[in-house]
């Protein structure tokens, strides 16, 4: 879940870029702030950028 950082509330409906071993995700925050879920079996660094200009999902 995102949350703000003062606020402390869901980053909701907000457009966010996940990297995962050099792969790149984009989406959409849910109402209640959630990203896409993400699995895996081994452990592994993400960077979650949160994309403010205007853009569409590939």
């Amino acid at each position: 879940m995102l949350k703000d950082e003062l606020t402390n509330e869901p980053l909701s409906n907000i457009c966010y870029e996940i990297t995962k071993n050099g792969e790149i995700m984009h989406g959409t925050t849910d109402k209640n702030g959630f990203t896409e879920l993400i699995i895996d079996d081994s452990a592994f660094d993400i960077k979650i950028n949160i994309t403010c200009e205007e853009h569409r999902h590939g």
